[in-house]
């Protein structure tokens, strides 16, 4: 239907299926052409659900979007990392974030229809860093304490875990 006055010639339409519009004017008893606008209607591209992931420091995860209305190629996907835009425009890539970030993600159909903006947050978990000093030497039958110190590098910041799990080999 058309909403607010059809007597305009500017009233504002929301069909749910394309449809087509005539127009026509009269004045005075006089009754003019009719012309017809057809307006086509598309989905907004639908997405799958993307899930939170989470990593550790200097590791990689993979941002995947599937788009269930669309062939993929006629899809523009639009990324951002917390709310700044990336340059990546492919449905599938890989990150490598510092720290927790939030990635973004909108897209585009071929006749602008866009969809729900998507976010994806990435966990960073801080990796451990061991250090067993320097190369020791004793004689056979001798023996010597190994000792190993933790430290804590990426992640975020001061998050870091208070103990880990040692595996000498």
């Amino acid at each position: 239907g058309i909403a607010g006055n059809p007597q305009s010639a500017t009233p504002t339409v929301a069909p749910q299926t394309s449809a087509t519009y005539y127009l026509t004017a009269i004045s005075d008893g006089c009754v003019g052409n009719t012309d017809s606008m057809i307006v086509s209607v598309s989905p907004r591209p639908l997405m799958e659900p993307i899930a939170d992931l989470s990593m550790c420091a200097y590791d990689s995860v993979q941002l995947s979007a599937s788009i269930t209305n669309y062939p993929v190629n006629s899809i523009n996907y639009i990324w951002a990392k917390d709310d700044t835009p990336i340059s990546q425009t492919q449905p599938s890539f890989w990150v490598q974030p510092e720290e927790n970030a939030t990635y973004q993600l909108s897209v585009i159909s071929e006749e602008g229809c866009k969809s729900v903006i998507q976010e994806i947050a990435v966990e960073v978990f801080p990796t451990p860093w061991v250090n067993v000093g320097g190369d020791q030497f004793i004689c056979l039958g001798d023996s010597i304490l190994l000792n190993g110190t933790l430290s804590w590098s990426g992640g975020n910041g001061s998050d870091y875990p208070e103990e880990a799990t040692y595996t000498w080999n």
